[in-house]
């Protein structure tokens, strides 16, 4: 019996808030598990801009599991992660990133 290939499982993030000031990069990733189907087959990674002003958002690497998250204007975006094993694809939980001006100071209760 053949087994069927599952889509890969993204762990979510450990939080789904972050803070960041503008034009400052923040490090995002988490954590993918994978059947192994198809064989030879790799993961596949794309980084998207959910909601928030995309054109002044970028990421280090948009392709990469892990990478960084740069804002140059202050407000909400939400972020998502899709990876794919060349037959199916899986899309973390939304990540909302506060971006704040440069300078200053979050407390976090």
């Amino acid at each position: 019996m053949i087994a069927p290939n599952r889509a890969p499982a993204i762990d979510n993030f450990a939080s789904d808030k972050m803070t960041v000031a503008t034009k400052k990069a923040k490090a995002v990733a988490t954590a993918v598990f994978d059947d192994g189907e198809p064989t030879g087959g790799e993961l596949t990674y794309e980084w998207s801009v959910l909601s928030g002003d995309a054109a002044t958002a970028s990421f280090g690497d948009a392709t990469a599991r892990e990478t960084t998250f740069t804002a140059t204007t202050v407000g909400t975006y939400v972020l998502q992660l899709a990876v794919s094993d060349g037959e199916r694809t899986s899309c973390s939980a939304p990540l909302t990133v506060e971006v704040v001006a440069a300078g200053t100071i979050v407390v976090i209760k």
